[in-house]
C-alpha cells in the first residue's frame, strides 16, 4: 500500500525465511538533518521460519519504492535515494540505488535490513531582508 516491493534473488537466505515491511510515520522518524524526506519510512526485517532467528541477506536484493509527484514535492528530485538508519545518522553504505524520475521511483540493490528512508536535497528558497529605518 505505500508504494515499496522487494525483489531476492534465488540463493540470498539459506532457508525459508519470513521478511516484514513495517511502515513508519514519518514524524517519530530521528532527523534527516540537512536531508528532506519524502514520507516513506519503512522497516524491513527478516526471520528464519525454523528457529524464528534474525536472517540477514547473502546477497543483494532489490528494493523499489514508488512515489508521487506531491510526495517529491520539498525534495530535488534527481537527488532522491534510499537510505538507512545505522542507529546514529542517515548513510548509503551497502546501498547502491538510483532515481528513476520519469517513473517516480527509486530502485536500490541492498545488502542489509535496516530503518530506511527516501530522503533527497531539500528546496530552499532565500528571501531578501529589507529593513527600513524608523
Amino acid at each position: 500500500f505505500d508504494g515499496t516491493a522487494y525483489t531476492f534473488a534465488p540463493g540470498t537466505f539459506t532457508d525459508t525465511v519470513t521478511v516484514t515491511h513495517t511502515p513508519r510515520f514519518f514524524g517519530a522518524i530521528s532527523s534527516t538533518g540537512e536531508l528532506t524526506g519524502i514520507r516513506h519510512f519503512f522497516e524491513t526485517t527478516a526471520v528464519y521460519s525454523t528457529g524464528g532467528q534474525p536472517a540477514q541477506p547473502l546477497l543483494p536484493y532489490t528494493v523499489t519504492v514508488e512515489y508521487s509527484d506531491s510526495e517529491q514535492a520539498y525534495a530535488v528530485e534527481e537527488t532522491l535515494g534510499l537510505w538507512a538508519w545505522d542507529g546514529q545518522a542517515w548513510g548509503q553504505a551497502g546501498i547502491d540505488g538510483a532515481v528513476e524520475v520519469a517513473e517516480n521511483r527509486v530502485i536500490a540493490h541492498v545488502d542489509h535490513f535496516s530503518l530506511f528512508g527516501v530522503l533527497g536535497q531539500g528546496r530552499r528558497v532565500y528571501l531578501p531582508l529589507l529593513l527600513k529605518g524608523g
